[in-house]
């Protein structure tokens, strides 16, 4: 599958295992101009399924500003766990994803693709993860 499909396949899977345990799901993307997609039970599914089949990807991706307008944002302000579907990683991401850690909220970062694990070794701590997924392994058992 494109790394694209992988992203969106991740987002449902990871989206669903929430939303079963009724706990709400907040999802942003890139660089779409709609607040982020709330999902807060099964019945939400359709309508984010929807919304995911329409997105289109762009090579310059800005999540960083996306996440520093979503971080001082009513639906962000009570965010326990932030999880970051990403194809790269770039000292922007990894600056505001440190500042959002810092703030009470846990970040997983799950680089998909040719990523080493070393790489970003020293920039993981107790409230950041980043976690390397290869686009050949099962993903779901690496989750």
């Amino acid at each position: 599958l494109p790394i694209e499909s992988q992203l969106l396949e991740m987002l449902l899977s990871i989206s669903l295992f929430f939303v079963k345990r009724n706990i709400p799901v907040n999802a942003y993307f890139q660089d779409t101009p709609f607040p982020p997609a709330t999902i807060t039970g099964l019945q939400d599914f359709e309508a984010f399924y929807t919304l995911l089949s329409a997105l289109s990807f762009s090579p310059d991706s800005h999540m960083a500003e996306r996440l520093k307008e979503s971080l001082h944002s009513k639906a962000f302000a009570n965010t326990r766990l932030l999880i970051c579907l990403l194809p790269a990683l770039d000292d922007d991401l990894l600056q505001i994803t440190e500042q959002i850690s810092s703030q009470e909220c846990t970040v997983l970062i799950y680089l998909i693709g040719a990523h080493n694990p070393q790489t970003y070794q020293a920039q993981t701590s107790p409230r950041r993860q980043i976690i390397s997924l290869p686009m050949d392994e099962r993903w779901e058992v690496m989750l």
